[in-house]
């Protein structure tokens, strides 16, 4: 009686299974396995997708994008160099546009620099509100702006739901307890005419 160590039973495993992939074409899964002439019609004509999709009809966008990073077609722009990790934090933090950092930071895309930005905990800086035509509003706003607090600080102190995230209307109630948060009020005043 043999007995088979973990390693040689893996191993037999192994075989087995690529002994049926040989055979049939297809993996255990069920999916094809690429063949030679599909991965040549693959380095031909990438990255023109659409052009892809016709060549190969029983391969989807999401296996010829897969197969295409397998094969070292397209750049793996995950991959973060140590030095585009230094690039990145002053600029960012300077408030520089995002359209300049992408020019600063060939091969990355927003999504990825913005991400990389809240790993770093870098942040950039805070914008000032927009103006809404409501002068009051507009007056208060740029008051907790630069006290230092958020619309949404300011909204939750005067128990308003997003009034001054996003203004419509005057809400005399709510422009009055964010006066008095902020220690401002208000006066009316008049000019006489003479």
């Amino acid at each position: 009686m043999v007995i088979l160590t973990d390693y040689e039973r893996g191993l037999r495993g192994k075989a087995t299974l690529l002994n049926h992939i040989h055979k049939t074409g297809y993996t255990i899964a069920g999916t094809r396995v690429w063949t030679p002439e599909e991965i040549e019609t693959l380095c031909r004509f990438y990255p023109d997708y659409d052009a892809l999709l016709q060549a190969l009809p029983g391969r989807s966008l999401k296996a010829i994008k897969g197969k295409a990073g397998q094969c070292g077609l397209c750049l793996s722009r995950r991959i973060w160099s140590p030095e585009e990790k230094r690039l990145l934090p002053k600029p960012y933090r300077a408030g520089l546009a995002i359209d300049e950092l992408l020019l600063l930071l060939p091969g990355k895309t927003k999504k990825q620099i913005w991400a990389k930005a809240s790993r770093l905990k870098v942040r950039r800086p805070r914008r000032p509100p927009r103006q809404t035509g409501l002068l009051l509003v507009d007056l208060i706003r740029q008051r907790a702006f630069e006290e230092g607090y958020f619309m949404t600080d300011l909204d939750s102190w005067v128990g308003y739901k997003h009034y001054f995230g996003s203004p419509r209307y005057l809400s005399w109630r709510a422009i009055d307890a964010a006066l008095s948060v902020l220690g401002g009020r208000l006066v009316a005043f008049w000019q006489n005419e003479q």
